[in-house]
């Protein structure tokens, strides 16, 4: 006959309680680790959509940037065309969007052909000046358009065609007429090529003589 001492299962009972007490803690913090995992989980999932709807919308939005770019620029392009055999037709003008550098550049080309390249390696004429001019107006209409504040379209520009070829220049005073007309701007424009200034709503002619400028308006 086997005869324990009182005191000897008293420590085996509270070893066992204690064992008990411990395993029903760590079941406690076992749940709570799952529940923990499933919520990291979740967002991690919620994370990934979320992401993969920003690339989405940033896809979208530099897509329309591109065709905003590329429209108002062949559009001012395309105004100045003439029938000349010794004037090359004016390029359409390609906006690209592309991943660089850890980063999104806006690579913009002039297309001639099936051949895209720098607009400063393709012919002259002046239609860099030109594609420059629209560039200036369109990034004042994506500001407006995408901008948290409200901007005022008008535009300040000094010789901005002075390298646009003669034969071009009356085409380029139609042109900014008919942006303004159609896009609803605002245009101050310097030049001393008459044919540029002829489709002008108001011309101010400056004539300097020593330290005094004398200033004459002529309206259209």
């Amino acid at each position: 006959m086997t005869v324990f001492n009182s005191n000897v299962l008293f420590e085996i009972k509270e070893s066992v309680m204690d064992t008990i007490s411990d395993r029903d803690l760590l079941r406690k913090k076992l749940l709570s680790f799952n529940s923990d995992k499933k919520s990291a989980e979740d967002h991690l999932i919620a994370a990934k959509e979320a992401q993969s709807i920003l690339k989405e919308v940033a896809r979208e939005t530099q897509s329309e940037i591109e065709e905003h770019l590329s429209n108002i620029v062949t559009m001012a392009l395309a105004a100045v065309e003439v029938d000349d055999p010794d004037i090359p037709k004016p390029p359409e003008f390609v906006v690209k969007m592309v991943s660089r550098r850890d980063g999104t550049e806006c690579d913009l080309m002039f297309k001639e052909g099936d051949r895209e390249q720098h607009p400063f390696d393709c012919s002259g004429f002046g239609y860099v000046d030109i594609a420059d001019y629209a560039l200036r107006i369109d990034f004042i209409l994506l500001e407006d358009e995408y901008g948290e504040e409200e901007i005022r379209r008008t535009l300040i520009l000094d010789e901005p065609f002075r390298n646009v070829d003669s034969k071009l220049q009356f085409k380029v005073g139609e042109m900014c007429s008919m942006m303004s007309k159609e896009l609803k701007f605002q245009q101050l424009i310097a030049s001393h090529s008459g044919n540029v200034n002829i489709a002008a709503d108001k011309t101010f002619h400056i004539v300097k003589s020593g330290k005094i400028s004398k200033i004459t308006e002529n309206s259209s």
